[in-house]
């Protein structure tokens, strides 16, 4: 969510772009004009608001120096969408449905078949011949570039 000055400045910005897919050039000036009386921010604060505003994808900027943005405004709908207000008719309608649900479980038993175990002194024998293969390979490829290149 954001704060509310950056909501003041993502909300100023929607109604100068008007939700169009186009990026817009923007004085600062302009959202200045647009603040509510009481409300006065800095270029800095500006900036940093478009900065914070971009980075949390609100905004897509081409450039902006601190007089001047060439933005686009994306649509994102951050609305926390209303509680239903709980009643005690309708946690007895939850708990009869949990319940209903609860009558239809089925349990099984499952037959799982035991894991295959591998007995260790076979894991260490293979992995020796592995390194040993894989010893054998580099060592040819060594003597080759050894004879050829050099």
């Amino acid at each position: 969510m954001l704060n509310s000055d950056s909501k003041l400045i993502y909300d100023i910005l929607r109604s100068i772009t008007q939700g169009d897919d186009v990026y817009k050039v923007i004085e600062a000036d302009e959202i200045f004009a647009l603040l509510p009386e009481g409300k006065t921010f800095t270029k800095v604060q500006l900036s940093s608001i478009i900065r914070e505003l971009k980075d949390r994808d609100y905004i897509s900027v081409k450039y902006f120096t601190p007089d001047e943005y060439c933005l686009l405004t994306l649509s994102r709908f951050d609305d926390v969408p209303e509680q239903p207000v709980i009643t005690a008719e309708l946690v007895e309608t939850q708990e009869e449905k949990t319940q209903e649900k609860g009558a239809r479980i089925r349990y099984e038993k499952t037959t799982e078949k035991p894991a295959k175990t591998v007995k260790s002194g076979l894991v260490f024998l293979m992995s020796f011949l592995g390194a040993l293969l894989g010893s054998a390979v580099i060592a040819a490829i060594a003597i080759v570039i050894a004879k050829f290149v050099l």
